[in-house]
């Protein structure tokens, strides 16, 4: 076999499928998604979609200051951490398994 190239049209086909992704999702793919899938706290700035499928159990900042802050308190208060980090994953894992995902692209393509 040769070598596989990504061409343009492997790009645009990426791209549309994502987007197509991100509208059944809701806005919520990528970063969040993937914080969420190994376990680790997602910090973000608060959107529509993020507050309802995750609620309170992402680290909401608007700023640097706030970024600091929940460093800070987070530092302090690991429990409270571990607790928004499972619930993420619990989240997670009822609503973007690979199974649906899968679903979703079969269904679009």
């Amino acid at each position: 076999m040769g070598k596989r190239h990504i061409t343009r049209n492997t790009i645009f086909f990426i791209k549309v499928v994502k987007r197509e992704v991100n509208a059944k999702y809701d806005g919520i793919i990528g970063r969040p998604l993937q914080l969420a899938a190994c376990k680790s706290a997602i910090v973000s700035q608060p959107t529509e979609s993020l507050q309802e499928k995750f609620g309170d159990n992402v680290i909401y900042v608007n700023n640097t200051s706030d970024i600091i802050q929940a460093i800070d308190y987070y530092k302090i208060h690991p429990q409270e951490r571990h607790k928004r980090i499972l619930q993420a994953y619990s989240i997670l894992n009822t609503h973007y398994t690979a199974e649906i995902v899968g679903r979703l692209l079969y269904e679009w393509i």
